[in-house]
């Protein structure tokens, strides 16, 4: 996973960001492999901190609303699902969910985007999926996190770096010879 570009676009990757998972959050995530790093969008200087984990299906299916409530968010306002066009496939779905902190003086809160790819399809879940994991047992997940005041009813500025890291895992998953379908730990 390191080698997923450090420019996707008008995103840049915070230089010093670009670490491993936590190797306790990595278990319960179900990664075999895993980045964690920090993008900042050139254009608007917004940034947005992205975890991507590679692992067996039926691991990596853990969701943000349930552990971002345990960490001590709490979900603020509805989670919505969104699509993206994804060229030569059918769109990627996406969730969205905003949490805030349960308690604290910290009142700002967080966007969290969230899909996962099984059998060539971006999904914002794979309940009643697992008759699919058995034939294709592998599964990618990116998360995507921004600083926000609140839910926003207008399109995420996390969109755009959610369609370029689509984009990148989709044309290596589609190269079967590419060290991100079979990562090195």
């Amino acid at each position: 996973m390191a080698d997923l570009p450090a420019e996707l676009g008008s995103w840049k990757l915070i230089e010093g960001s670009d670490k491993k998972l936590d190797p306790e959050v990595a278990f319960v995530a179900g990664a075999t492999d895993s980045i964690e790093r920090v993008y900042r969008d050139e254009n608007t200087g917004e940034e947005v901190a992205v975890v991507v984990v590679y692992g067996i299906a039926y691991k990596v299916i853990h969701l943000p609303e349930v552990c971002y409530p345990a960490a001590g968010w709490q979900p603020a306002g509805g989670s919505d699902i969104h699509e993206l066009p994804v060229p030569g496939s059918t769109p990627a779905q996406y969730r969205t969910v905003y949490f805030k902190p349960n308690s604290g003086p910290m009142s700002q809160g967080v966007e969290v985007c969230y899909t996962f790819l099984n059998n060539k399809e971006w999904l914002p879940d794979t309940e009643g999926r697992w008759k699919t994991f058995r034939s294709h047992p592998a599964m990618y997940r990116i998360l995507l996190q921004r600083n926000a005041d609140g839910p926003s009813f207008e399109k995420s500025p996390s969109e755009s770096l959610l369609a370029k890291l689509i984009g990148e895992i989709n044309r290596r998953v589609d190269n079967p010879k590419s060290e991100i379908l079979n990562p090195k730990s």
